[in-house]
């Protein structure tokens, strides 16, 4: 398995475990409190934060573990990250016209903005998935 690859799978796990928990957390806020007074920022910034730092140490780990220590991209590598930026950016574009339609029906600036980041992380999940099979199965030929 190339370092990119590693790569992929490592800010696949690291995102839905720790954009999962924010979500969970939200959820349960919106059941038992009115929209107005969640305060959602500080939570969501403090996310961002924990994804960085479970990331880079991560990367180390498998830097250190890794028996591999060739980690330059190819050809392929730059393809494959290509081919699933490519598709991820169709759920991005998706969600960010999601995000305009709350802003012009005049939503709770709390729903726009967990829109926004729910787009961000799910076109992050579907460009790693498609990735990750794309190392697993072949690229595609378009």
């Amino acid at each position: 398995m190339s370092f990119q690859e590693k790569s992929t799978w490592i800010q696949f796990v690291c995102i839905a475990l720790v954009y999962g928990s924010y979500f969970l957390s939200i959820v349960e806020r919106v059941q038992t409190l009115p929209v107005e007074d969640i305060g959602y920022q500080a939570t969501m910034f403090a996310t961002v934060g924990a994804l960085v730092v479970l990331m880079i140490v991560a990367y180390i780990v498998v830097s250190i573990v890794s028996r591999d220590k060739d980690d330059s991209a190819d050809e392929r590598d730059r393809a494959i990250n290509r081919q699933g930026e490519y598709i991820g950016g169709f759920v991005l574009g998706a969600g960010v016209l999601l995000a305009m339609g709350q802003a012009m029906l005049e939503m709770h600036q709390f729903w726009i903005a967990n829109t926004l980041l729910a787009a961000m992380v799910l076109s992050e999940l579907v460009s790693c998935a498609c990735k990750i099979a794309l190392y697993r199965w072949g690229q595609l030929s378009w």
